[in-house]
């Protein structure tokens, strides 16, 4: 699953923007969630409450000192994020590099420059971070995979532990976090009904516990003792 933003002002620029992606998405078997904004100032305030982004198609105008000061703000809160702008003239600004932009887009936009720029983030995008997506709220959120230590379930919630200490909650089933994680370039393997644990962050193990990097110990459980070590010696090999 992708996250796109796409802030762009005129409507119509905005629709093609979509439809190109919407096309990528069909004939790729891609899934891209499409969020779009007509105001740079929506785009941050969704940005400040936790909402993140893999790539954002942002619509600056060369004379507009607003949409530089969006693209800025954006970098500040987001590092990670990849810019591309949508540029109406020819008009050039070296500003846009110190924004770190992946890449520039002008108007009117070609299908075939647009889906060869896609394709060049969406592969940057693979090679770096993934995400585990959740929901709590009416809000969205994502957190970088490779920084849950473990996830813990607690009657209807979940409690994501993270390295740093902080924690996350949302409403669900830790059977339906595990689907979601199998497969992913980070590896989850569940020792307990209640916990689903991080298998970079194992630090040590006995038959009956696991300790995960920070000194903390987690009880397997009896019933998944021998998938877990299975799970554990397939990803040791």
């Amino acid at each position: 699953m992708l996250f796109v933003a796409i802030c762009i002002e005129e409507e119509d620029i905005q629709n093609e923007v979509k439809m190109f992606l919407c096309m990528f998405s069909v004939k790729s078997n891609i899934s891209i969630e499409i969020h779009i904004y007509s105001s740079g100032k929506k785009l941050e305030n969704k940005i400040l409450l936790g909402v993140k982004y893999d790539l954002i198609y942002l619509d600056i105008s060369m004379v507009d000192a607003d949409e530089i000061a969006t693209a800025k703000k954006i970098r500040k809160m987001d590092e990670d994020v990849l810019l591309i702008y949508i540029i109406k003239n020819d008009l050039f600004d070296l500003e846009l590099f110190r924004l770190n932009a992946f890449s520039i887009i002008k108007c009117p936009i070609q299908e075939q420059d647009f889906m060869k720029e896609f394709l060049k983030a969406k592969e940057k995008i693979s090679n770096k971070k993934c995400y585990f997506i959740f929901r709590y709220k009416q809000e969205e959120f994502k957190v970088i995979c490779h920084e849950i230590l473990y996830f813990e379930s607690v009657g209807r919630q979940i409690i994501i532990h993270l390295v740093d200490g902080n924690v996350k909650h949302f409403n669900g089933k830790l059977s339906e976090v595990e689907i979601k994680l199998r497969g992913g370039k980070v590896p989850f393997i569940r020792i307990h009904q209640s916990y689903l644990i991080n298998y970079f962050w194992i630090s040590s193990r006995s038959k009956t516990v696991v300790t995960i990097a920070n000194q903390i110990s987690l009880p397997i459980s009896e019933e998944r003792r021998q998938r877990f070590n299975f799970e554990y010696r397939k990803l040791l090999e």
